[in-house]
């Protein structure tokens, strides 16, 4: 019998973290109507011994693939291969969900394909939580391709793991969808997902709990910086070119997805001066050459830098501005 949910973890040293995440996939009622998949990207740490733990008090729900370190979006390839649940939400292993049997009940009778859910966000430095609402009508069917996406006052995140459960069947013919080997993979889903639904839901409960603060955790202080722009960028210029290469006739669909671009590429133009000169020169062209593409452009003042200076200047001065803000 399929099962409901196909709940996917990537685990990557996280021995701290892990009991709490996976407890609270498998210590709930209806367990069975589940399956976890938690794949082990090579941890060194005693995160494997944890996975093995669970396994063997949950053989018939937790499936643990243990596999070389390929990065966070090669684990989560690797579980949306192997997923067989009619529904599937991803989990990162430093966090947690709540409310999982509630979800359970709902996703057993809604035939929809994406559905939606709060977020709580829980910063470990201050000890204090914040809870993210969708800013959609709740409880009810909506046609994804009429609803009106470019007038919701969201981020470009609204698509996002965080706050989604999917229908397989959306994601698992994109396959592999996650850029491997880089942080910040999880971007594809701010449009996969947007691109190719075609009914949504909306519940207001919170269903993941999102950890900030974490030490080595992506988002977190002491990243080195010319890496993580680089990741920004092959991360972003991938989302614009399955953008370029994955349609929709849905005009509302299409403004948010033009939104959604113009953000990433404004936001990315003023980071790139922070490369190597003649790196950031061949990024900010190829870069710029994407945005000529987009059907409605925005400007900021990096872009119109750009467009108005030789390259040189135009990177001598951020750079010099950067150093005297500090």
């Amino acid at each position: 019998m399929e099962k409901i949910l196909s709940i996917i973890i990537p685990v990557y040293n996280v021995e701290q973290y892990l009991d709490k995440c996976l407890s609270s996939v498998l210590n709930i009622n209806q367990r069975e109507e589940i399956e976890v998949l938690a794949i082990n990207d090579g941890s060194t740490d005693g995160s494997l011994e944890i996975l093995k733990k669970f396994q063997k008090e949950y053989p018939s729900v937790l499936q643990v693939i243990d596999k070389q370190n390929g990065g966070h979006g090669s684990a989560w390839n690797e579980g949306l291969k192997l997923a067989t649940g009619k529904y599937i939400k991803f989990l990162d292993s430093d966090d947690w969900f709540s409310n999982l049997d509630r979800l359970i009940r709902l996703l057993k009778n809604l035939d929809v394909d994406v559905l939606f859910n709060n977020l709580n966000i829980y910063y470990s430095v201050s000890n204090t939580n914040k809870l993210v609402k969708i800013p959609i009508e709740a409880n009810k069917v909506i046609d994804a391709d009429t609803f009106g996406w470019d007038s919701i006052r969201f981020g470009s995140d609204l698509t996002n793991f965080h706050y989604c459960v999917y229908r397989r069947n959306l994601l698992q013919p994109l396959y592999p969808l996650f850029l491997e080997k880089t942080s910040f993979d999880d971007g594809i889903l701010f449009v996969a997902p947007l691109i190719y639904c075609r009914s949504i839901f909306y519940s207001d409960f919170e269903v993941y709990n999102y950890l900030i603060g974490r030490e080595g955790q992506s988002m977190g202080k002491g990243s080195d910086v010319v890496k993580k722009v680089r990741q920004i960028y092959n991360v972003r210029m991938n989302i614009l070119h399955f953008c370029h290469t994955h349609s929709t006739s849905s005009t509302s669909k299409i403004a948010k997805l033009v939104k959604i671009q113009n953000s990433l590429v404004l936001k990315l133009f003023a980071i790139l001066n922070r490369l190597p000169l003649e790196e950031s020169k061949e990024k900010t062209v190829s870069l710029y050459q994407e945005y000529l593409l987009l059907p409605a452009r925005g400007k900021n003042f990096y872009i119109r830098m750009y467009e108005m200076l030789p390259f040189n200047v135009y990177w001598f001065i951020l750079n010099s501005l950067k150093k005297w803000l500090k």
